[in-house]
């Protein structure tokens, strides 16, 4: 997953990952994982993630 595993900024994450709009992947992100991307990214172990959908 580009947010754990490297140190790509969130908006590059987000366009790599095919969305046009930061404020879509950050809501769209919250969702999916109940926290936004900058705090996933400092707070995610193995343990506790999904399998990437981003």
């Amino acid at each position: 997953m580009m947010l754990r595993n490297t140190s790509m900024p969130v908006a590059d994450a987000a366009f790599a990952s095919g969305f046009n709009s930061l404020e879509h992947f950050t809501k769209s992100f919250n969702q999916q994982y109940g926290l936004p991307p900058a705090k996933f990214r400092t707070t995610a172990t193995p343990a506790n993630t999904a399998p990437p959908l981003f």
